[in-house]
């Protein structure tokens, strides 16, 4: 209540000012202005507006919790129209209202508002002469209307006091006014009289003129200043300005030296003042750049807010010198170890600068520079210096998030940026290569990335999030409102976030990639699990995987069978347009129309597949059915994770199942028929010919065993899990990638186990080559059978011929219209089966067993003891597998070992 009992005191002057003084007095009139004026400074300083304004919005609140809703509603709208009408009394007036309300929740009633009514206004009355002479009775007072006498007998004593009372109010006039007026600067000249002052100016400047040797004396002197000027001098140079002391580029001039002192002292402390200088130098010529690059517009407002702080710092010193307030002692000394705490942090931030001048700097230099130094302060102790630069690192940093932030939010580069590290090919780019080509990182000419160095471990992160959202707008469903609320709660990211009590001992380094982390994680976590979602929902990415292992794995045996088949029954007979893609791919889409969209699939066949003969297609495995390829088109969502790295190996593994259905259908073609007609040397072949390919059965049956049951439906289980718990795109392609290496290296298709791919061949081709020796031998035995009826039909009487003997005299043409077609032998004559007839190269059909035999134990010793070695060389995850292929094959090469082939 203290401002209420001085308002009534200065009131209570007002009143008896007034009750004491004529109204026409001039005197008066200066008077209340100026008990006016003081009334007016003391409630300004009084009144607390926040105060009144705070108790206000409370009693608001008070009403509102009191459910009296229309009170407050009044009370609400008469606050907001008198902010609208800005006015310097309106604190005191609603200070005053509160004072004087009395309990306004039981008192006030609404009704009363409607009661209120503003002040009616009334014309005023005209101010006319006559009302102005009767008022101040002008017609009483007879000495308004006498004559001026300006002779030298007029009444002096009258004139004096007249003088003096209007000397009196000019005075107080002055004084009030002397209150309000601005200060300008004619009011600090001084115009001196007699030059005394002028002179001591000038004798205080006189060291600044140097030495004045005499004539005839040509040694240097030394001009002798005092404390305060080389104080002064200092902090001039310090603010920038050129001074006598320092007159170029903060370089100290020697002329001038302080007395009392040695030389090497003095020269050691104007010395470091200099050093001071020059750093500080650095940071002003900086500031004082044109710059038109954006980014290194804000580092220069930094360095500029750094060197206002500064010049606050020199402020302060110089103004405890020139507005002494108390006893003050001058030491340069005291100033150096003064100035040094606000000095540190720009020492450094000036070294920075340094650096960026001397080497060609690229545009995130000074980032790459801040970071570093930001975690040597940390490391050394100098805590203000930590948090100086890492409060400008984080300011510069916000300008370097800008094309981050909207690359992650909405997919778009800025035009014509050149400092962001993502950039869009220049070319139409077809749509299933859009997330591996339209967009691109930029790097340097050695390779590196063209991002901050510190930024290197995220840039993957914020790449794969912008091109999310580019794919969900191609695909159609990209909607902003979604990611609305995982950008409203961004994580903070500044200096002041990384400022925990509980992570003062973190690396700032540490500090910096985990809130850097959980920035980026707001962003690309929503927009990778959403298109994610999109591809597995929306695009059938499941859905064409299945389809894939069910094409090139042959995860449905039956239907893989009949395609199978009916390739080898062509591949057998050869009947015209055998390699007729168009054939082939009608019959795939026949035979897989049941399991996926048939007109998608389609069979090619490779140009060398084209100029095959048909004879060395048909007898060798590795010849033409790796030419023999399946295609299934996928949408262009899909072919973003199937790259075509992984359909190669597809295509790979495909082939290897298809020469393995090959040699497994070979063995299969011939069955057990005993024939009583057959000589007893001729069992002995018979039984030569079924051991060995009852071994070539194993071994096909054991190898696809391993392949289906140990390599792929593991790694499809993988496949699946792997996929679900991928990130964003990215992630899930290498996961696609890794798994079909994965099923590459386990199924022997590797470069390192290239040898042994050859020899598991090798075993394959020796079915053609069983089932070829048995068909020849068949064909020879028929021959014989023929040969050995005609003559004894020739040497014994004439008599009915035996119905078999036509038919088996009709074996060789039958066995050879459906060995070739008529275009093949007429091509290739040499594609007959009687080319490489044993009996012509004088081998028997048993020694050809025998020796296919042979080639068999050979072979598959060199499988299972490379495969032994090769995964004790190797470290890799498919070793495991290896050793369990190898122990497997371990039983044919034991069997053989203890039943050989008589």
């Amino acid at each position: 209540m203290a401002f209420q009992a001085q308002l009534s005191a200065q009131a209570g002057e007002l009143v008896e000012c007034v009750a004491r003084t004529s109204p026409k007095s001039r005197q008066f009139n200066k008077h209340r202005e100026q008990v006016l004026r003081r009334l007016l400074h003391h409630s300004f300083l009084r009144t607390n507006q926040f105060e009144v304004e705070t108790r206000l919005n409370g009693l608001e609140e008070i009403f509102r919790i009191q459910h009296r809703e229309g009170l407050a509603d009044a009370l609400r709208s008469r606050l907001d129209r008198l902010n609208h009408s800005p006015e310097q009394w309106h604190p005191e007036i609603l200070y005053l209202l509160l004072e004087l309300s009395d309990q306004p929740l039981r008192n006030t009633r609404l009704e009363s508002l409607k009661e209120l009514h503003g002040p009616k206004s009334e014309p005023a009355p005209r101010l006319t002469w006559e009302d102005i002479a009767r008022e101040d009775g002008w017609a009483q007072d007879p000495d308004l209307w006498r004559s001026v006498d300006y002779s030298d007998t007029s009444d002096d004593d009258a004139l004096e006091d007249r003088s003096t009372e209007s000397d009196d109010s000019d005075e107080q006039s002055a004084s009030g006014e002397a209150l309000w007026r601005v200060r300008k600067a004619e009011d600090v000249i001084i115009n001196l009289q007699d030059g005394s002052k002028l002179q001591e100016i000038r004798d205080a400047h006189q060291w600044r003129l140097g030495p004045q040797p005499s004539e005839g004396d040509v040694r240097s002197h030394k001009v002798a200043i005092t404390e305060l000027h080389i104080l002064r001098e200092v902090l001039f140079m310090l603010r920038g300005y050129k001074t006598s002391l320092f007159p170029i580029d903060s370089t100290p001039d020697f002329t001038y030296q302080l007395p009392s002192v040695s030389w090497v002292t003095y020269k050691a402390l104007i010395n470091s003042f200099a050093e001071m200088g020059r750093k500080v130098g650095i940071l002003r010529a900086l500031s004082k750049q044109s710059q038109r690059a954006p980014h290194l517009q804000v580092f220069q407002d930094c360095v500029s807010r750094s060197l206002r702080s500064f010049d606050e710092a020199v402020t302060n010193i110089e103004s405890r010198i020139i507005l002494v307030k108390q006893d003050v002692v001058l030491s340069l000394v005291a100033a150096s170890d003064e100035l040094k705490a606000p000095l540190e942090p720009l020492s450094r931030l000036s070294d920075i600068v340094q650096q960026l001048e001397d080497s060609g700097h690229g545009a995130f230099r000074y980032l790459e520079l801040l970071f570093l130094e930001i975690g040597n302060s940390q490391i050394s102790g100098r805590r203000s210096t930590y948090e100086f630069l890492g409060r400008i690192f984080f300011d510069c940093f916000q300008y370097y998030l800008r094309p981050i932030r909207l690359w992650m939010q909405d997919g778009q580069l800025i035009p014509g940026d050149k400092l962001f590290f993502v950039s869009e090919c220049a070319t139409h780019v077809p749509m299933n290569e859009a997330w591996t080509s339209q967009f691109r990182l930029r790097r340097t000419a050695d390779g590196n990335l063209y991002a901050p160095s510190f930024l290197h471990p995220s840039v993957n992160k914020i790449f794969t999030a912008g091109k999310s959202i580019v794919m969900l707008k191609h695909l159609g469903k990209y909607e902003r409102d979604e990611l609305n609320t995982a950008e409203a709660s961004e994580p903070a990211l500044d200096f002041d976030a990384l400022l925990s009590p509980d992570l003062e001992l973190a690396p700032f380094a540490e500090l910096f990639d985990a809130a850097f982390e959980r920035w980026i994680q707001s962003k690309h976590q929503a927009t990778s699990a959403m298109l994610k979602s999109v591809l597995f929902e929306s695009c059938g990415l499941w859905a064409n995987l299945a389809t894939m292992q069910l094409l090139y794995f042959m995860s449905d045996g039956a239907l893989a069978d009949s395609f199978c088949s009916s390739i080898f029954k062509k591949l057998d007979t050869l009947p015209q347009g055998w390699r007729d893609r168009y054939a082939l791919t009608s019959l795939a889409q026949e035979v897989y129309s049941t399991s996926l969209d048939s007109p998608r699939l389609s069979v090619t066949i490779g140009q060398q597949g084209q100029r095959l003969p048909a004879s060395t297609a048909r007898d060798f495995v590795r010849k033409y059915l790796p030419e023999l390829g399946l295609v299934f088109n996928v949408r262009w969502p899909v072919q973003m994770i199937l790259t075509g790295e992984s359909l190669l190996r597809y295509k790979t593994v495909f082939t290897l199942l298809l020469q393995l259905r090959r040699a497994h259908y070979m063995l299969n073609k011939q069955r057990f028929q005993p024939d009583p007609t057959v000589s007893v040397d001729n069992w002995s072949d018979r039984g030569g010919y079924y051991s060995i390919r009852s071994r070539l059965l194993w071994f096909c049956t054991t190898f696809w065993t391993y392949l289906s049951t140990l390599v792929l439906a593991p790694n499809g289980e993988k496949l699946r899990l792997d996929l679900e718990a991928a990130p964003d795109v990215d992630a899930m392609i290498e996961v696609h990638l890794a798994f079909t290496r994965r099923v590459m290296d386990e199924a022997c298709l590797g470069a390192k186990l290239e040898p042994i791919k050859e020899c598991i061949l090798d075993i394959l081709d020796l079915t053609i080559q069983l089932d070829k020796a048995y068909s020849l031998n068949a064909l020879r035995e028929a021959e014989e059978m023929h040969e050995t009826s005609r003559l004894s039909l020739i040497s014994s009487p004439a008599r009915t011929p035996l119905k078999g003997t036509p038919r088996r005299g009709g074996a060789p043409r039958t066995r050879r219209a459906v060995g070739t077609s008529d275009d093949e032998d007429s091509e290739n004559p040499d594609s007959d089966l009687r080319h490489g007839d044993p009996g012509s190269t004088g081998k028997s059909f048993g020694d050809e067993a025998r020796g296919i035999q042979g080639v068999f134990e050979s072979r598959l010793k060199f499988v299972s003891d490379g495969l032994r070695a090769v995964a004790r060389a190797t470290g890799s995850s498919a070793a495991a597998k290896w050793d369990i292929l190898a122990e497997m094959l371990d039983a044919g090469v034991d069997l053989q070992r203890y039943h050989p082939l008589a």
